[in-house]
């Protein structure tokens, strides 16, 4: 039964000018996320964001503050992760408060069959008040599905504002699939997503620099952030009208960020709280760093 009053998504505003350069916000100290995948800001939580590692950790999530300090841990023991590649915050999918999304999608070798995104409530957490001890989240939500056609490594994903869909980017360097997946979604029952269209990415001609590698989609629906390894890109779309992603052009995108040079691999995107300003992050491919948190401000 949906609820009576239905949560939503704050009301951000959005960047009328361009981000700046961004600058070393803080270093990550969480010892598990040196190899960071995916990165979103809170939607009801002042001063945090919530992080994931990439393929090898276990099916958890991270709070850290936005000075890079850790404040709790997130386990979903019933999941065995494969991949998981990006993460998103939305209304929950009974739209009864709000909801951490994390796409367990990687498929590097395009042998998996089933792709999955699971969902739970945002916890109550904040920089003053962090988590004591990791919680155990026993039965999230779980969102199976199948590719039609050839299949697909995905590393980037967003639900929309009003939790009425989530999309899904390849990570292919041209004609990359855009799939879609209405709600209502049906939890533990597999679906097969038929390609809503194809985009050429936008990116630089270098290895990688077209390739998708994290997505976030602003609180008003109205922009939408495009990482690959070498830049982060934005472009002005209307999922509910004219402009839906999957009709989205190369002349539709404008560079947000260049690089930053800083992040060798870069797999994490996010607006920040303020709606206007940019983070991102990188994995450490030598695994023994902390990872620099990037953010750049609306100028």
């Amino acid at each position: 039964m949906l609820p009576m009053a239905f949560w939503k998504m704050p009301e951000r505003p959005i960047c009328d000018g361009h981000v700046g350069v961004p600058v070393d916000a803080a270093l990550i100290t969480e010892p598990a996320l040196v190899e960071v995948s995916g990165i979103v800001a809170s939607p009801s939580h002042s001063g945090v964001l919530w992080a994931h590692a990439d393929s090898g950790d276990g099916a958890r999530v991270f709070a850290i503050s936005t000075q890079g300090a850790s404040l709790g841990e997130v386990r979903l023991p019933s999941v065995k992760a494969v991949d998981f590649e990006d993460i998103a915050a939305g209304p929950c999918p009974d739209l009864g408060g709000p909801c951490i999304y994390v796409a367990d999608t990687g498929n590097n070798s395009h042998d998996r069959e089933e792709l999955i995104v699971y969902a739970f409530p945002e916890p109550n957490v904040s920089p003053e008040l962090p988590l004591a001890e990791p919680i155990s989240v026993d039965s999230p939500w779980r969102f199976p599905f199948i590719v039609d056609g050839k299949k697909a490594d995905i590393e980037a994903f967003i639900v929309l504002p009003d939790a009425t869909g989530m999309i899904f980017f390849e990570k292919k360097k041209k004609k990359a699939r855009v799939f879609s997946y209405p709600a209502p979604w049906l939890a533990n029952v597999p679906v097969t997503l038929v390609a809503m269209g194809e985009i050429d990415p936008p990116g630089i001609d270098l290895a990688g620099g077209h390739l998708i590698t994290s997505a976030d989609i602003h609180p008003s629906g109205k922009r939408l952030l495009l990482r690959t390894y070498f830049g982060v890109f934005e472009a002005t779309i209307d999922p509910y009208g004219d402009k839906p992603v999957h009709t989205l052009t190369l002349d539709d995108f404008t560079l947000a960020l260049e690089g930053p040079l800083p992040e060798p691999q870069g797999e994490a995107v996010a607006y920040d709280e303020a709606g206007t300003g940019i983070w991102t992050v990188s994995e450490s491919p030598d695994r023994t760093t902390q990872p620099p948190l990037h953010h750049a401000v609306c100028e």
